[in-house]
């Protein structure tokens, strides 16, 4: 698992250059790794998010439609049902059908 601390969040004993570098490292370690996919799970479009993805150089950047820059592209489906069910519909290129389950 890879978890980052947002400059924002970070805390009194830490740096804002430490908490750079950490992250620098960690973008480091999984661009070494030859990722297959990188998922963008948002359906709000965010340019920089997918430069970082490219960035990372996985074989598939996989998200919701918008312009440019993914390899797989999933229409939006935002009637009637909520964030998390449309960014569920990811699962489906895996052979994950349905509707997510309850939390909890």
């Amino acid at each position: 698992m890879f978890v980052y601390t947002k400059a924002k969040h970070r805390g009194h004993d830490e740096s804002l250059p430490g908490i750079l570098w950490r992250r620098l490292a960690m973008m480091h370690s999984l661009r070494q790794m030859k990722l297959d996919d990188v998922i963008l799970a948002t359906t709000s479009p965010q340019p920089r998010v997918i430069r970082l993805a490219r960035w990372l150089k996985p074989k598939r950047i996989i998200g919701f439609r918008r312009r440019g820059g993914l390899d797989v592209a999933l229409p939006l489906d935002r009637q009637d049902s909520h964030e998390v069910e449309d960014v569920f519909r990811v699962a489906s290129l895996y052979g994950i059908d349905g509707p997510p389950r309850p939390a909890g």
